[in-house]
């Protein structure tokens, strides 16, 4: 159908996009900080060795990853203890720091439709990498239902249908919420790091506003 041909269409790229076959071609626009004074910043002897994340939660104990894969299997992860209240305190960290900045805080389900998600364009390319919900233990309104794979999806689609006066623009929300995604792919599995797990905590903005103000 026409819509479905449509929803192939991925979005077309700025103008000031350069052109590349892939990520090699990306181009580095601005570095916050000095990377090479960071560690002497920071107190680090030069014999010190920087560890991945897991490793320091590991030494503190509070990186479960052998319970969390025993109860539900490869790529997920319990933490507790300091490593938990860690997370906690960074997320309401940039909560409270964005709600500072003029973002509306807001809480959204968990589950969404099939069309929600294809409003944010989730869907059709990436049913793969969506955790679906089975028919018989939960629809939305009759749809199929998916854990969402960010908060982009539900907040952005607090508007869905509606339109909006330029004069109340911008709109700006943010929310802390559980993400979930399958990647069927290869795509981060060898890559370490909390959000290349099934499961991970994300706070996320959404802006609402015209295309001339959408670069700020």
């Amino acid at each position: 159908t026409m819509d479905q041909l449509l929803a192939g269409i991925p979005n077309l790229l700025d103008d000031i996009t350069p052109d590349g076959a892939d990520e090699t071609d990306n181009e580095e626009v601005s570095v916050w900080g000095d990377r090479d004074a960071l560690p002497k910043s920071l107190g680090w002897t030069d014999d010190f060795e920087p560890r991945w994340h897991d490793d320091v939660a590991s030494a503190l104990g509070g990186y479960k990853s052998e319970a969390a894969v025993q109860m539900s299997g490869a790529r997920f992860v319990a933490l507790s203890g300091e490593v938990a209240q860690l997370e906690r305190a960074i997320s309401m960290f940039f909560m409270d720091l964005h709600s500072s900045k003029g973002y509306t805080e807001v809480t959204v389900p968990l589950v969404v439709s099939r069309s929600t998600l294809e409003g944010t364009s989730q869907l059709p390319k990436f049913e793969e990498d969506l955790f679906a919900i089975t028919g018989t233990s939960h629809t939305c309104n009759g749809e199929d239902a998916f854990l969402i794979p960010t908060a982009e999806v539900p907040v952005t689609n607090l508007h869905r249908g509606a339109v909006l006066e330029e004069a109340d623009l911008p709109l700006q929300y943010v929310a802390s919420t559980p993400c979930f995604r399958a990647e069927a792919g290869s795509y981060g599995r060898d890559t370490k790091g909390l959000i290349r797990t099934h499961q991970f905590q994300k706070v996320e903005l959404v802006k609402i506003c015209t295309p001339e103000t959408s670069a700020a």
